[in-house]
């Protein structure tokens, strides 16, 4: 669990803004929970397709590939179509030098949904660009489901799935 003074949300707490159409422009899913990180990229995978006008607006990248500042160039390009641009960054942890997020993510573009998968444990949450990630609410921690989490994700499989759990 990650040790921060601000509260982090669920991972589940990101899936409001799915349902909504509402797509927050940036996203980092942490946290040892696997499943359900994969489980929420996939749904917003999904929400969100409709809305890319073009296969060039859609990416995935690998964090021990990528250089962050053109990243976030790209990200702040118009996309090639009339709708979004969606860009998929795993393996977040292994980028080394991540403070220019904080800047990207105090002013993201509206027309990009960018979202960063870090495996495992925040280690410094109280960090940038974490801290800015916090207060503009982009970062959702994926944790072994327990007690009433565990019950509210159960109940929404199910209603997904066509069954009803009582």
């Amino acid at each position: 669990m990650a040790k921060s003074k601000e509260h982090i949300p669920s991972i589940l707490g990101a899936y409001k803004s799915f349902a909504k159409d509402k797509f927050l422009p940036v996203y980092l899913f942490f946290g040892n929970d696997s499943f359900s990180i994969d489980e929420a990229v996939r749904e917003l995978t999904k929400a969100i397709n409709p809305f890319i006008g073009s296969d060039f607006d859609k990416e995935t990248f690998f964090g021990d590939d990528i250089n962050l500042p053109q990243l976030l160039s790209m990200a702040s390009s118009f996309p090639f179509g009339s709708g979004r641009k969606f860009l998929l960054v795993k393996e977040f942890e292994k980028i080394k030098d991540k403070k220019p997020l904080s800047a990207y993510a105090g002013n993201p573009p509206e027309f990009t949904t960018i979202v960063f998968i870090h495996n495992g444990v925040m280690q410094n949450p109280d960090s940038e660009p974490y801290k800015t990630l916090i207060k503009n609410g982009y970062m959702f921690e994926a944790k072994e489901l327990k007690g009433e989490n565990l019950t509210d994700w159960l109940v929404e499989m199910a209603r997904k799935n066509g069954r009803e759990l009582s």
